[in-house]
């Protein structure tokens, strides 16, 4: 509950209105608050929170949904805490996020966030590849169309 309702303010809600300045200044943008959102912590935990928000991001807008980035940070929170609960840390209440996360557990993260974007990407590649003759081509926001403008929907979906 927790991972989607992050995931709905910032890939949801600040990806689309920084969004609207520019692609890039809400991808940027949006990362960068979700980073903050955990934290300063240590200069290897910030950065690959960076990362990895800025890959999410690049899949939501890949995949034209909030799927994929929520079902990361759902599997991301849940490793998290079979790796506290493995090492006893479960006893101590303290505030640390993953910002604080040391050099070698930001590379595990990292490799993940990796390892998920290029699933995603695979998928989506087998599925358009396979995509039975009689289903319908449907485009996700930002694609081209074939009259080569970028694919514009309303609140109803409608192009």
């Amino acid at each position: 509950m927790q991972a989607a309702g992050e995931e709905y303010a910032t890939r949801g809600f600040l990806l689309q209105t920084f969004g609207a300045y520019h692609r890039w200044v809400g991808i940027l943008g949006s990362a960068l608050v979700f980073t903050l959102m955990h934290g300063i912590g240590t200069w290897s935990g910030f950065l690959a929170l960076l990362v990895g928000a800025t890959i999410w991001a690049l899949l939501v807008i890949r995949t034209g949904g909030l799927e994929v980035s929520i079902a990361a940070h759902a599997a991301m929170n849940l490793l998290a805490f079979i790796a506290t609960a493995a090492s006893g840390g479960l006893d101590v209440v303290d505030d640390t996020t993953a910002a604080d996360a040391p050099i070698g557990a930001t590379l595990v993260m990292l490799g993940g966030d990796i390892t998920y974007a290029a699933g995603v990407l695979l998928v989506l590649r087998l599925v358009t590849r396979h995509r039975p003759r009689w289903a319908p081509v449907s485009r996700t926001v930002g694609q081209r169309s074939d009259a080569g403008r970028p694919v514009v929907r309303d609140a109803a979906g409608v192009t």
